[in-house]
């Protein structure tokens, strides 16, 4: 065999004549194994050079400027390889399969070799099946059955110890349980509401040091000042007029009346005659009016009462009719936002 640098062609070394190359009946097996074998190996030299030749064709179709005849020359030489290799595996077909036995190309051998092992067939020990009536009617009275023996209930005494525990808070059960609840006083002195100037900083100097207990909060543009007694909220009022600052008193939420809607009377209904029924039945009502549509202030079929906050301002919701009409009692908020709708 000859380098791979050759200057003409690169399988001349390796030529192989093409022409009919029958089996001859005389041969051997082991003769025939060696044929097989050395067609094999021609089959794969030729594939090799057959890969060279192509990358090297590869090669010159990249460069920029490839060379023609170089070109033409690896082409037909890829031609004249592929040629000869279908050549040769087409007499390694006619020469399979090999009659040796232990050679890779027996048939016999390869299929032998990769076949499973058939399994033995797992004995598995007989199962005792009793008779019943539903696997054989017909042999019920002849065979025996056992009697069914049933376990009568036994019935544990309760036998439980009791044990005995300490209270560790019995202490608490000492409690005077009969002690009247005082409920802490409300503060009913109205807080004053000072609306923010240029001079609310020495204005709240001058308080802190006249009432020191007085307490200032700061809500959407006021100063909110709480007294701690009347005669302090008289004093601070005084100071205020004096200093020429606007403020105002409002009552606390305990204090304030509470506002309903009175829904069910016609648009037409009188206010006087629904404060005086609401009156005869125990009702102390501050004021009534009519609700009006924001848009043309046409009357609405809506009506609100203030109710005052006393020990009985919780019978207004069980009122259940006026005028001698059935009504509904809602609060104030929902009712006007429906009535704008």
């Amino acid at each position: 065999m000859t380098s791979n640098c050759e200057p003409v062609t690169m399988v001349d070394d390796q030529s192989v004549q093409m022409e009919d190359v029958s089996i001859p009946t005389h041969l051997s097996d082991e003769e025939k194994c060696a044929k097989l074998k050395c067609f094999e190996k021609e089959v794969n030299i030729f594939t090799a050079r057959m890969d060279y030749v192509q990358d090297m064709l590869k090669i010159e179709k990249i460069d920029d400027t490839p060379n023609k005849e170089t070109m033409e020359q690896l082409s037909s030489e890829l031609q004249n390889l592929e040629r000869k290799v279908k050549f040769l595996e087409g007499k390694v077909i006619e020469f399979l399969p090999c009659p040796v036995a232990l050679c890779k190309y027996n048939y016999n051998f390869r299929n032998s070799k990769n076949a499973k092992r058939n399994t033995d067939p797992i004995l598995r020990p007989a199962k005792l099946t009793n008779l019943t009536a539903k696997t054989d009617k017909n042999n019920k009275d002849n065979e025996f059955t056992l009697p069914k023996k049933t376990v009568k209930p036994i019935s544990v005494e309760n036998n439980k110890i009791p044990v005995t525990t300490t209270n560790s808070f019995a202490v608490l059960n000492t409690v005077n349980n009969d002690a009247e609840d005082v409920p802490p006083v409300a503060n009913k002195i109205k807080p004053i509401n000072m609306k923010m100037n240029d001079k609310y900083n020495q204005i709240l100097q001058e308080l802190h040091r006249t009432h020191p207990t007085a307490i200032n909060s700061y809500y959407n543009g006021y100063i909110r000042i709480q007294a701690e007694t009347s005669d302090h909220h008289r004093e601070i009022k005084t100071y205020l007029t004096a200093q020429k600052v606007e403020y105002f008193v409002n009552d606390p939420v305990a204090n304030r009346p509470l506002k309903l809607a009175i829904k069910g009377l016609p648009a037409s209904t009188k206010v006087e005659d629904i404060k005086s029924d609401l009156i005869a039945k125990g009702i102390n009502i501050d004021k009534v009016a009519q609700l009006k549509k924001f848009a043309d202030k046409t009357p609405l079929p809506i009506y609100m009462i203030e109710v005052v906050r006393d020990e009985n301002v919780d019978d207004i919701f069980g009122t259940r009719s006026c005028l001698y009409m059935q009504i509904k009692i809602v609060r104030l908020v929902k009712a006007f936002v429906k009535a704008r709708v």
